[in-house]
């Protein structure tokens, strides 16, 4: 976890809070500094499309491929009578 104050162009810092699972201090000090920056005004726009929209479109491809996967071993049981 990781707390970040930044000073941009305010009177009042802004605190921006990372928590990631593991150990990396620099995943959770960038998901802090990220977090402070989408609280500004100025920053939010792009810290939104250079940052979150393409974690998210790796997020969705990576689910996409994950159900590709899976559909491709799906197995369909019946059951026949017998006599027909």
């Amino acid at each position: 976890r990781c707390v970040v104050q930044l000073f941009v162009n305010q009177p009042e810092p802004i605190t921006g809070f990372g928590y990631v699972g593991g150990r990396s201090h620099h995943h959770a000090e960038l998901a802090a500094l990220c977090d402070g920056l989408l609280q500004h005004s100025d920053w939010h726009n792009i810290i939104n499309q250079q940052v979150i929209e393409p974690l998210n479109a790796i997020t969705m491809a990576s689910k996409e491929q994950q159900q590709a996967r899976t559909a491709a071993t799906k197995v369909d049981f019946f059951t026949m009578l017998r006599g027909e």
